[in-house]
């Protein structure tokens, strides 16, 4: 192989993961999650740089496992991000799972399903997979009660 062809490679490699750096540690850290009347937003400053509704959330989870950043649309704020993940699991689109990393993740995910509950008019959100396919029968518990 070529010597010349190998340095380019390595090269642009390089420059990606430079890019990739850069972007995680001066963008991705200055996300604002935004908890609205109708949805949920991703902004930086005044900007909105994603939004999704309240009524293509399934539910609003801590994930069981680390989700491989090609699972879902990834809004991580940190490099080491396992204890403060929450998992959107959305209704349509090419990746169902939305992973955000508030600094708070329990209040923020209470705050979130009270909003879609009030904004939906359902009167909670399901909290286990076995109640979001429905399989959970009245009266049952589920693996965490």
């Amino acid at each position: 192989m070529d010597r010349r062809i190998v340095l380019e490679f390595l090269a642009s490699v390089t420059g990606l993961g430079m890019i990739w750096l850069i972007w995680r540690t001066v963008v991705a850290s200055r996300f604002n999650y935004v908890i609205g009347r109708d949805s949920f937003r991703v902004m930086i400053g005044r900007l909105t740089l994603r939004r999704i509704r309240f009524a293509d959330i399934s539910s609003v989870r801590m994930p069981r496992r680390d989700l491989r950043w090609m699972e879902s649309e990834n809004w991580r704020t940190t490099y080491w991000d396992a204890h403060r993940m929450l998992v959107l699991e959305r209704k349509s689109g090419v990746f169902r799972k939305f992973t955000i990393t508030p600094k708070h993740r329990y209040a923020v995910r209470s705050q979130l399903r009270e909003a879609i509950a009030k904004s939906t008019g359902q009167a909670s959100l399901p909290d286990t997979p076995e109640e979001i396919a429905g399989g959970k029968a009245e009266g049952e518990l589920s693996p965490r009660d």
